[in-house]
């Protein structure tokens, strides 16, 4: 004889999916990585030729 059982299936979690992991990956590339390049390697003190050169790789990194 069989008997009606109240338990459910276990529900599995989903993986976030690869589009999603890929748009963190171009934000982060494209937006935070040269914007923090430019904010550690800028001087905003009196230019000199140090600072215009790390101002200039900045540029290029960025």
């Amino acid at each position: 004889m069989r008997t009606l059982s109240l338990e459910t299936a276990p529900v599995l979690a989903r993986p976030v999916p690869w589009w999603s992991r890929r748009r963190v990956i171009l934000v982060l590339s494209v937006v935070v990585i040269p914007v923090l390049l430019a904010v550690l390697l800028n001087s905003y003190g009196p230019l000199t030729v140090e600072s215009a050169i790390r101002m200039a790789c900045a540029t290029i990194a960025g």
